[in-house]
């Protein structure tokens, strides 16, 4: 049987036991050739369904939250989500970042203990989007302990109120979180983000003023739905302080003429044109 037909079995969920029985190889050599490859969901699903009773443990977990944990709830909150199914929980990131999605990986290794349950790559728009999922009952339960809801379209979903009790620093990574998931800088230089939840983007805008940040909140409406907006004050003071607290993270740009760049690369450059033009003012002076 070719390797390529037993990887993509073991995808489907099939066992190192029952890729041996079809394709007359020892187990050893199974091993050799799926090592590394990930079930994918519906693999995982029937997985699940042979081993209902079974649960991985994660590391013990403690209510006071790290910087690492601070990311996962964050994301999982804008570009993640989490739910149930019939025989496992699930957790799922999506982003467009190569480095956002291999942090996240490494995040719940180190808080829970976990590796992934499944891991695709994506055809985006203009560039590969990076989905990874996670099935565990006992993450999922811990996860809930900071709130009972993570979708931002839903009213009842909030931040945490443990993130405001916290340090600066645990602040600052939630914030982050936010900027890499949910912001975008124009090509003009404008630093902007949306969300459905009018309770979410509140406590977003409680942060900013943490941080001593200037930024304009509007709605509108969209399909019948109400979004909140946020834009930051393009001051070049304003926009050093957003850089220096390096908002934009390891997110990239996903559409539009910088499409596939980082986003702090074109901030970067817009901060410089501000500069620029500050001095040939200065210059120009009698």
């Amino acid at each position: 049987m070719l390797d390529k037909t037993i990887i993509d079995l073991r995808k489907k969920g099939y066992s190192y036991a029952e890729l041996s029985k079809i394709s007359g190889e020892t187990k050893k050599v199974i091993y050799r050739i799926v090592k590394g490859v990930l079930f994918s969901e519906k693999g995982m699903l029937r997985r699940q369904k042979e081993l209902t009773g079974i649960t991985k443990n994660i590391k013990p977990q403690q209510l006071k939250i790290s910087p690492q944990k601070t990311r996962i709830i964050a994301h999982l909150m804008f570009d993640g989500t989490i739910f149930k199914l019939k025989y496992h929980r699930v957790m799922r990131y999506i982003n467009s970042s190569r480095e956002l999605i291999s942090q996240f990986i490494q995040d719940v290794l180190e808080v829970y203990g976990l590796k992934p349950s499944a891991f695709e790559v994506l055809e985006g728009k203009t560039d590969k989007v990076f989905k990874v999922t996670f099935y565990s009952k006992e993450m999922y339960e811990d996860l809930l302990r900071y709130s009972n809801s993570y979708s931002t379209s839903k009213e009842e979903t909030s931040i945490p109120e443990l993130i405001f009790k916290e340090s600066r620093d645990i602040k600052l990574e939630f914030l982050r979180a936010f900027w890499e998931d949910e912001g975008s800088i124009s090509a003009v230089g404008r630093i902007m983000a949306d969300l459905k939840s009018e309770r979410v983007i509140k406590q977003i805008m409680k942060l900013h003023e943490e941080f001593s940040l200037s930024f304009k909140l509007i709605s509108y409406k969209k399909d019948d739905q109400c979004f909140y907006k946020i834009y930051l004050s393009k001051s070049q003071e304003n926009l050093e302080k957003f850089y220096d607290l390096n908002l934009f993270g390891k997110s990239v740009i996903t559409h539009g003429i910088n499409a596939k760049r980082r986003k702090v690369d074109v901030l970067k450059e817009h901060i410089e044109k501000l500069k620029n033009h500050a001095n040939q003012l200065i210059s120009r002076r009698p």
